[in-house]
């Protein structure tokens, strides 16, 4: 967790300055290769076990979403998942589920994703990942916290007993 929280925050903090200095916001892509050839550059002097999935939108290409793994392979993607839950998934164009049942939804991701995809559709899809978690995962995980990203920004989703509420700020 440790690596995790300090490359994020890391990342986090470095693109909020470039936005800042030069007064525009990186596109995903481009947020994303920041992040690639920073981790690229930790490999051999100071490794750090991060696993990211970086999601944005934009007018002109709408909804992205690029998956990189410790060893700074990135790779623009439809749905990804990282940990073990993969098999089972994690992100359904920009909708995520828990990143340790990454293994385990891998499958469903794939038979179930389609390009034109609503939100709904993905959240059905991310209740399904829910219950195969719950069913085959070492790990009870009843509650699943979804961020999603469309135009307007993002947006907090928990799905609990198969049934998505939006969550308030507090």
């Amino acid at each position: 967790m440790g690596d995790r929280r300090q490359f994020g925050d890391f990342i986090k903090c470095n693109l909020d300055l470039y936005k800042y200095r030069n007064g525009v916001e990186l596109s995903p892509f481009a947020a994303a290769t920041f992040a690639r050839n920073e981790l690229a550059g930790l490999l051999r002097s100071d490794p750090h076990n991060v696993n990211i999935l970086v999601g944005g939108y934009t007018k002109e290409e709408g909804a992205q979403l690029y998956w990189m793994d410790e060893l700074a392979s990135l790779g623009r993607v439809n749905n990804a998942a990282h940990g073990y839950g993969k098999f089972l998934s994690d992100y359904v164009c920009n909708f995520v589920t828990p990143s340790a049942g990454g293994l385990l939804v891998t499958g469903i991701l794939d038979k179930f994703y389609k390009p034109d995809l609503t939100q709904e559709d993905a959240l059905d899809i991310l209740v399904k990942c829910s219950e195969e978690l719950k069913t085959r995962f070492l790990l009870s995980q009843y509650i699943l916290n979804v961020k999603i990203v469309d135009q307007q920004g993002f947006k907090n989703i928990r799905i609990e007993n198969g049934v998505a509420t939006p969550v308030m700020k507090e």
